[in-house]
């Protein structure tokens, strides 16, 4: 299965199956996405497309990096 689209994000669900998280048939803020970081529930997006970085706030958040131990 494929899962490019230049104008669609997807996520991994937690059964390990793939949903659609944003879409932009017209490519007006998502164009070309190519890296995205959470900050919370809101989801940041670098754009290839039109170089900017697009904002959006979700009723979801991002999972927390994991913090190194020291050994």
């Amino acid at each position: 299965m494929t899962c490019y689209e230049p104008s669609r994000i997807y996520r991994l669900d937690r059964d390990g199956g793939f949903e659609l998280l944003l879409d932009d048939p017209d490519a007006h803020m998502l164009c070309h996405p190519t890296n995205c970081a959470f900050r919370g529930n809101e989801l940041f997006i670098a754009n290839l497309g039109r170089c900017h970085i697009a904002h959006v706030t979700l009723d979801v958040g991002g999972l927390p990096l994991p913090v190194p131990t020291q050994a």
